[in-house]
Protein backbone atom coordinates (compact mmCIF):
# COMPACT_ATOMS: atom_id res chain seq x y z
CA UNK A 1 0.00 0.00 0.00
CA UNK A 2 2.97 2.15 0.76
CA UNK A 3 4.22 2.03 -2.55
CA UNK A 4 1.15 2.79 -4.46
CA UNK A 5 0.67 5.63 -2.36
CA UNK A 6 4.69 6.86 -3.46
CA UNK A 7 3.87 6.08 -7.12
CA UNK A 8 0.70 7.89 -6.87
CA UNK A 9 2.25 10.89 -5.21
CA UNK A 10 5.01 11.29 -7.11
CA UNK A 11 2.75 11.21 -10.45
CA UNK A 12 0.29 13.87 -8.93
CA UNK A 13 3.79 16.00 -8.10
CA UNK A 14 5.26 15.29 -12.06
CA UNK A 15 2.00 16.31 -13.49
CA UNK A 16 1.66 19.42 -11.18
CA UNK A 17 5.02 20.40 -12.89
CA UNK A 18 4.66 19.68 -16.04
CA UNK A 19 1.30 21.48 -16.25
CA UNK A 20 2.69 24.08 -14.20
CA UNK A 21 5.91 24.60 -16.87
CA UNK A 22 4.24 24.55 -20.23
CA UNK A 23 5.52 21.24 -21.00
CA UNK A 24 3.37 19.48 -23.70
CA UNK A 25 3.99 16.07 -24.95
CA UNK A 26 5.31 17.25 -28.50
CA UNK A 27 7.73 18.72 -26.36
CA UNK A 28 9.50 15.50 -25.45
CA UNK A 29 8.55 13.83 -28.77
CA UNK A 30 10.74 17.14 -30.67
CA UNK A 31 12.47 19.06 -28.26
CA UNK A 32 13.79 22.53 -29.15
CA UNK A 33 17.59 21.69 -30.39
CA UNK A 34 18.90 23.49 -27.01
CA UNK A 35 17.01 20.92 -24.85
CA UNK A 36 18.65 17.37 -27.05
CA UNK A 37 20.51 15.11 -25.38
CA UNK A 38 24.62 15.27 -26.36
CA UNK A 39 27.16 12.54 -26.13
CA UNK A 40 30.86 11.76 -26.62
CA UNK A 41 32.61 10.84 -29.75
CA UNK A 42 35.95 9.20 -29.98
CA UNK A 43 38.87 9.32 -32.77
CA UNK A 44 40.33 6.01 -31.74
CA UNK A 45 43.98 5.84 -32.34
CA UNK A 46 44.21 8.25 -35.51
CA UNK A 47 41.91 5.99 -37.96
CA UNK A 48 39.24 9.05 -38.58
CA UNK A 49 38.18 10.50 -42.23
CA UNK A 50 36.32 13.37 -43.48
CA UNK A 51 33.32 10.96 -44.47
CA UNK A 52 33.78 8.98 -41.60
CA UNK A 53 33.12 12.00 -39.28
CA UNK A 54 30.20 12.77 -41.30
CA UNK A 55 28.28 9.68 -41.16
CA UNK A 56 28.99 9.41 -37.76
CA UNK A 57 27.58 13.11 -37.47
CA UNK A 58 24.58 12.16 -39.84
CA UNK A 59 23.79 8.63 -38.15
CA UNK A 60 23.95 10.58 -34.51
CA UNK A 61 21.69 13.33 -35.84
CA UNK A 62 19.18 10.94 -36.98
CA UNK A 63 18.24 9.87 -33.89
CA UNK A 64 18.26 13.25 -32.44
CA UNK A 65 21.29 13.92 -30.80
CA UNK A 66 21.84 17.42 -30.05
CA UNK A 67 25.96 17.64 -30.13
CA UNK A 68 28.95 15.91 -29.56
CA UNK A 69 32.36 16.58 -27.38
CA UNK A 70 34.76 14.79 -29.49
CA UNK A 71 38.07 13.32 -27.89
CA UNK A 72 41.40 11.41 -29.61
CA UNK A 73 41.91 8.14 -27.69
CA UNK A 74 44.20 5.77 -27.34
CA UNK A 75 43.47 2.71 -26.23
CA UNK A 76 44.10 -1.03 -27.67
CA UNK A 77 43.24 -0.50 -31.28
CA UNK A 78 45.26 -0.15 -34.46
CA UNK A 79 46.28 2.85 -35.18
CA UNK A 80 45.59 5.04 -37.45
CA UNK A 81 47.20 7.20 -40.38
CA UNK A 82 46.44 10.51 -39.03
CA UNK A 83 48.30 11.40 -36.60
CA UNK A 84 46.82 13.87 -33.22
CA UNK A 85 46.61 17.47 -34.20
CA UNK A 86 48.36 17.03 -37.55
CA UNK A 87 47.12 19.26 -40.01
CA UNK A 88 44.95 16.42 -41.29
CA UNK A 89 43.22 15.56 -38.05
CA UNK A 90 42.41 19.38 -37.41
CA UNK A 91 41.16 19.32 -41.28
CA UNK A 92 39.03 16.77 -40.12
CA UNK A 93 37.44 18.33 -37.29
CA UNK A 94 36.85 21.52 -38.99
CA UNK A 95 35.18 19.44 -41.81
CA UNK A 96 32.76 17.53 -38.49
CA UNK A 97 32.12 21.34 -37.40
CA UNK A 98 30.97 23.00 -40.90
CA UNK A 99 28.44 19.53 -41.76
CA UNK A 100 26.96 19.59 -38.38
CA UNK A 101 24.42 22.81 -38.93
CA UNK A 102 23.39 21.12 -42.13
CA UNK A 103 22.85 17.75 -40.51
CA UNK A 104 20.22 19.06 -37.98
CA UNK A 105 17.96 20.66 -40.26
Amino acid sequence: MNNLICRSLLLSFITALTSHAGLKSESFINPPDDSRPMTWMHIMDSNASKEGMEKDLKAMADVGVGGVFVFSVSQLMPYGDVAFNSREFRDILLHGLKVTPQLHK
